[in-house]
């Protein structure tokens, strides 16, 4: 069990979040974990997973991912995503697992923050090692929910980092057909994840701007 966060007490802390059942309790747990992090917004994020069915979280990497993800996804708050991207990618590779696989996500989760606050340049230059960890994946054959989404991410992302020019603009269109021809390859029950509902609609809007 990781250990670098809370005090070394990661393992029993983790456990309060898991169980907790409200944003008091759940903030309360973290501030007598002196975790480091404001409780609000550790309690926003953990309890924003847990209502939208998310599991349970096991160590570091998993509770940096959340607090990055639920940032990005429901609460537009960019900057703290990023900030949560980068002491991801500090981490120490997983010592299980797929290690390629692990730092394509977390250059991906850093690559849409950017990209969110207008950082377009290094969005994409942050990106590149994913888009191409997925086209590998993709000339593999694979073609499974999680990469489906990963990569129809990873294409709207790529997409939103583009130059207003003719040349970006082409590529934003391109990126943008990429990442629906992603989604539409999903089965009937994956197109009603979370997800892939949202993954639609700012597709949607990045056709428009």
């Amino acid at each position: 069990m990781d250990r670098t966060l809370f005090g070394g007490e990661f393992a029993e802390v983790v456990r309060l979040l898991n169980e907790a059942t409200s944003a008091e309790e759940l903030s309360e747990h973290l501030k007598l974990a002196d975790t480091g992090e404001d409780p609000a917004r550790l309690t926003e994020a953990l309890l924003l997973r847990k209502r939208a069915g998310g599991g349970v979280v096991n160590n570091t990497d998993e509770l940096y991912a959340v607090m990055g993800r639920e940032a990005i996804l429901r609460l537009s708050r960019y900057a703290e995503a990023e900030a949560a991207a980068r002491r991801r990618i500090a981490l120490p590779d997983p010592g299980f697992g797929d290690v390629t696989r692990e730092r394509s996500d977390r250059r991906q989760r850093l690559a849409l923050a950017l990209a969110k606050q207008g950082r377009s340049a290094e969005a994409r230059e942050v990106l590149e090692p994913a888009l191409e960890h997925h086209r590998k994946r993709r000339a593999d054959g694979e073609t499974g929910t999680e990469f489906r989404l990963t990569f129809a991410e990873a294409l709207y992302t790529s997409a939103i980092a583009q130059e207003d020019d003719a040349a970006g603009r082409r590529a934003r269109a391109q990126a943008l057909e990429a990442a629906t021809a992603e989604l539409d390859g999903l089965s009937d029950e994956a197109r009603q994840l979370q997800a892939a509902r949202l993954l639609r609609q700012w597709i949607a809007a990045a056709r428009v701007m």
